[in-house]
């Protein structure tokens, strides 16, 4: 006997302003809107999905419905309504910000920076983004809801290439209104290390302490987050399955998930599933609290749903972190870099993700990183590679700072100091 369809659709509809900036010169205004709609099936405990780019609810759940047919086996209880919680996304400041005062702040970074360098070898880009998001969200349980988010993004990519050195230089942020991103301290901070990246210098291969920054930090998490998706805990194939309420780190870590932070540019009211937003603890001193999951990989792993589904309107749901947030610590980053005789000081990594991460394996050079020696920073280092496995390194660590920053609009990071890092060096 056929079972009754259930089904929920995902709209998204977009528009993006970008004003890009390309070795120093404007390259590119371009109003972008999009429409997208993804609909998800459940009927006779299988599931089908189709997207489109045109409003047409019924012929969604048409086509959806037939692929449903040939679908993977799916056992969820799809949610029913409830009152979510109305963070505000969307500052009319932000919405009615001009092209023109985006080109403004673009030009004057440029002129920062050629002012600054004065090296005609120096590749300048720079981009500012006004993203306008319009999100609705049913299903067959009743559930009919909506929000709207508007956010400004800046991001400076500076590149300088001369015989055997190639100086990368890096940095961006997101927020809800525009005089949060920190332009000027951000152009200050790049040209900062412009300058300091003049001076190069070695290390010999060996075990050395590292210490990450806020930058570095989400980039060398990030076999810590494949290890915890919902999904690779289902597939068996995550080095932390069946690790839940074990510790993983040293006591001093803690992580979590916000879903709701005020300041946080991944804040949502509900999940790609209709879930209300809410917050999570992933690890607790140094103690893994939880996955993250969807409706699905929650019932085929026997663990609770954590909202952290994931979508757009073409995709399907998949688990997906927000607002992360590691916890601070007692020492200040100053006083983490002055206990150190010989390390590194990690600004941004490459390679990330190459490695085995599901093992929590990494394997990264350095994009940008320097020298400490006697407790102070020295020269820019190059052709440093660093490699080792996420989980034994995190187990003994040398301290976390008291000082914590909001780095690429979603992130709260410290400092962390590592005791025994494998470096290649040369």
């Amino acid at each position: 006997m056929a079972k009754e369809m259930k089904y929920d659709i995902f709209t998204q509809i977009t528009e993006v302003t970008p004003v890009v900036f390309e070795n120093g010169e404007l390259k590119q205004i371009e109003r972008r809107e999009t429409y997208s709609s993804g609909c998800r099936v459940i009927l006779n405990d299988r599931v089908g999905f189709s997207s489109t780019t045109i409003k047409d609810d019924k012929e969604l759940i048409e086509r959806s419905k037939r692929s449903a047919e040939y679908g993977r086996e799916i056992i969820i209880e799809l949610p029913e309504p409830v009152e979510y919680e109305s963070p505000e996304l969307s500052f009319k400041a932000t919405e009615d910000i001009k092209t023109e005062d985006m080109v403004d702040i673009g030009v004057a970074s440029v002129n920062k920076f050629q002012n600054a360098f004065k090296n005609p070898d120096v590749n300048i880009n720079v981009e500012l983004r006004k993203n306008l998001s319009n999100i609705q969200f049913m299903n067959s349980e009743g559930i009919d809801t909506t929000y709207r988010k508007c956010t400004t993004t800046i991001t400076f990519f500076i590149t300088r290439s001369k015989e055997g050195d190639l100086l990368w230089l890096y940095d961006g942020d997101e927020a809800f209104q525009i005089e949060d991103l920190k332009i000027d301290q951000m152009v200050d901070k790049i040209i900062d290390h412009y300058e300091k990246s003049q001076n190069t210098t070695s290390i010999k291969t060996g075990t050395y302490p590292v210490i990450m920054t806020p930058y570095a930090l989400p980039q060398f998490l990030v076999p810590f987050t494949v290890c915890i998706n919902g999904e690779n805990i289902e597939k068996g194939i995550s080095i932390l399955k069946d690790k839940k309420g074990e510790k993983i780190f040293d006591s001093s870590i803690t992580i979590i998930d916000d879903q709701l932070d005020k300041r946080g540019t991944a804040t949502r009211p509900f999940d790609g599933e209709g879930l209300p937003s809410r917050r999570n603890t992933i690890v607790e001193n140094g103690i893994l609290k939880s996955y993250i999951h969807t409706l699905s990989s929650a019932h085929n792993t026997n663990d609770q749903p954590t909202s952290n589904a994931s979508r757009s309107g073409s995709t399907m749901p998949s688990p997906s972190l927000t607002n992360l947030r590691v916890g601070h610590g007692e020492k200040s980053k100053d006083e983490l870099i002055e206990s150190i005789d010989k390390g590194i000081l990690v600004y941004f990594l490459s390679g990330v993700g190459q490695s085995n991460t599901l093992a929590g394996e990494f394997q990264n050079g350095l994009y940008l990183g320097y020298l400490i020696e006697d407790g102070k920073i020295k020269g820019r280092l190059k052709n440093v590679m660093l490699s080792g496995n996420l989980f034994d390194v995190m187990k003994n660590i040398g301290g976390i700072s008291k000082e914590i920053e909001l780095v690429y609009g979603d992130m709260y990071m410290p400092y962390i100091m590592l005791n025994n890092v494998s470096v290649a060096g040369g």
